[in-house]
């Protein structure tokens, strides 16, 4: 999210400097310009494809034609970085005029993102942003800016991960995206689907003070992923260096559907074990990379089991913990 953050920002950025020009410069200009400013806040080489066109009213508004930007120099071969076949933004002009930059719609149509890291931990999504912190705020004195972003839509997105250190390759087709920010330092609402094997999976939420997560702060945050007719869902606080604490709720009832979902077809749970599995429990994941279930209730094939559980997360997981029961059926 950070990532996907720091590219937007700069893009919104730089179209909103293109509006300010549009009535000092030729139309053949803008394209270059919007190039420039986005080249200077990422450090990677810009192409916008045709002439931007801008739209005065009822909004004061930018689209692009195609538009790449370029990958780390050592993964050139596979191709740009991000891409995408158009970008628009539309601004409101009474918030800009008063030097807070109040988007009312952005969108991306059919962008694709590669992302690779190499197996000496080199990562071509390491941009040289400087200046502006990932929330939008300005890094230094007097330079704040107010940002917030009323309707964000990303469709037909593509998702590609190739991780040579861990030896793995992700892929994600017909991503959608929506995003709604209306105030710079309030709540936002996301959601996030996609069909990566026939299924949609779906992911929701919402994050309080949107900014100061994007910073690295923990917030209050709920979560709901859903599938197969699956649910699980999480309230409690959060940041983006894989702090969490709060409260998981789990509904399963058909496992082996939900399986299916996520890439396993054919895939079967053994009666009592979990074909239908309820469950809830206090989640807390922190430094040392150690998830910790407490105050667990676990229902598996209607039979409970309660008390608590810790997975170490390193190279070699390692699962602690004491669980009781009443008498188990597994058969």
């Amino acid at each position: 999210m950070r990532v996907v953050w720091r590219i937007f920002g700069a893009m919104v950025l730089a179209l909103v400097l293109v509006v300010g020009a549009v009535l000092l410069l030729p139309q053949d200009r803008l394209a270059r310009i919007a190039a420039d400013q986005i080249e200077a806040a990422t450090g990677r080489a810009v192409t916008i494809s045709g002439q931007p066109r801008v739209s005065l009213w009822p909004v004061l508004g930018v689209a692009t034609g195609p538009m790449a930007l370029a990958n780390a120099p050592w993964a050139a071969d596979s191709g740009p970085l991000l891409q995408a076949d158009s970008l628009k933004i539309s601004v409101d002009v009474a918030g800009l005029l008063q030097g807070a930059v109040r988007i009312t719609g952005f969108e991306a149509v059919n962008p694709v993102i590669r992302l690779q890291r190499t197996a000496d931990g080199r990562e071509n999504w390491r941009l040289g942003v400087e200046g502006v912190a990932p929330s939008g705020q300005g890094a230094g004195a007097g330079n704040a800016l107010a940002l917030s972003l009323d309707r964000a839509v990303i469709t037909g997105g593509a998702l590609r991960f190739e991780d040579a250190r861990a030896g793995t390759r992700l892929a994600y087709d017909d991503v959608d995206f929506l995003m709604l920010w209306p105030d710079a330092a309030g709540a936002a609402q996301l959601r996030l689907s996609a069909a990566p094997y026939g299924q949609p999976l779906v992911l929701e939420g919402q994050v309080a003070r949107f900014a100061d997560w994007i910073a690295g702060q923990a917030v209050p945050l709920e979560a709901k992923f859903s599938a197969a007719g699956a649910r699980i869902e999480y309230d409690g606080t959060g940041d983006l260096n894989g702090f969490f604490n709060g409260r998981l709720a789990v509904d399963v009832p058909d496992s082996r559907a939900l399986l299916a979902g996520l890439g396993q077809p054919g895939a079967t749970v053994p009666q009592g074990l979990g074909q239908r599995v309820t469950g809830q429990a206090q989640l807390s994941l922190g430094q040392g990379r150690v998830l910790a279930l407490d105050d667990m209730q676990l229902g598996l094939d209607g039979q409970v089991l309660q008390g608590a559980l810790k997975l170490a997360l390193g190279q070699t997981p390692r699962l602690a913990g004491a669980l009781g029961a009443g008498q188990l059926d597994l058969f």
